[in-house]
């Protein structure tokens, strides 16, 4: 069985992660809570050499607030390829909490922008793409964005908690490419 867990979760510094909002026009006073996904994080260190694999935890994300901060390793793209299989394009997305197929805590993109395999056009609307766990052999993606399970709970857990200290609803995700 294929490793597809990297050793180590990312190491991208507070300062770094701030650069990022600035440089996408997001205010930490005003949102709060911002969950940062980078497609690709690891694409030069795990998986196949300077290619964005699937169905490898090879992507990052962070969660920021003026106070906290927090890194996993992180899925965002499908499985498998498969015409008509949507993977979330990068840009600035709101999350939901959500129940992830009416079973377990997650969160939802609220509105979003897909690819989709086989298809040149974008499509815009509300498609599903969960934040849920995947397995350890698998990332279970069918176009959601996955964490490996034991670092979901903690990531779900963290979310969960920061949003009710908040009293938020929603929360900002960036979704960028390295």
């Amino acid at each position: 069985m294929a490793r597809i867990i990297p050793q180590s979760k990312p190491k991208l510094t507070r300062q770094e992660a701030e650069r990022l909002l600035i440089d996408n026009g997001i205010d930490l006073g005003f949102e709060k809570i911002v969950v940062i996904g980078i497609r690709g994080y690891y694409k030069n260190t795990f998986g196949k050499p300077f290619e964005n694999d699937r169905n490898f935890y090879d992507d990052a994300c962070f969660v920021i607030t003026k106070s906290y901060f927090g890194m996993w390793n992180f899925n965002v793209d499908p499985s498998k390829f498969r015409k008509g299989i949507a993977t979330l394009v990068k840009g600035v997305y709101r999350l939901i909490k959500w129940k992830h197929k009416g079973e377990y805590a997650a969160l939802q993109v609220k509105e979003d922008t897909v690819s989709r395999d086989g298809d040149t056009k974008l499509d815009r609307g509300r498609h599903g793409i969960n934040f849920h766990y995947g397995g350890d052999d698998d990332t279970w993606s069918e176009g959601c964005q996955t964490f490996p399970k034991k670092q979901f709970q903690e990531f779900q857990g963290t979310v969960y908690s920061l949003m009710d200290s908040f009293g938020l609803k929603e929360v900002t995700y960036l979704l960028i490419e390295n």
